[in-house]
């Protein structure tokens, strides 16, 4: 059995349409490398965060009273500095684009 077609709804065509808008401030030839690049980093550290206690990525830093293993810390470090520097570039290309 096919399943029946879902109607989209609004607010799912207005989400599809923002997600569309970000993208199209990637410039053209960056646009498939840096969602595969995005998706890989991803995957890599959601797997060294499970696998992170055979590794011995576990040991703890005491950081404003939190306990947080070093795994948790190169991965919130690691999303810091990819979101920095995509809205740097994305900034940047908005200057040369105008």
């Amino acid at each position: 059995m096919r399943p029946r077609h879902r109607h989209v709804t609004e607010a799912e065509l207005a989400y599809r349409k923002m997600i569309n808008e970000w993208f199209e401030l990637i410039p053209e030839p960056y646009r498939m490398p840096f969602s595969i690049i995005a998706l890989a980093l991803i995957f890599f550290f959601m797997i060294r965060y499970i696998f992170g206690r055979q590794v011995g990525y576990t040991k703890k830093h005491n950081i404003l009273g939190a306990k947080i293993s070093s795994a948790t810390l190169q991965t919130l470090v690691f999303m810091l500095f990819m979101a920095i520097s995509t809205l740097l570039s994305l900034y940047y290309y908005q200057k040369t684009k105008l």
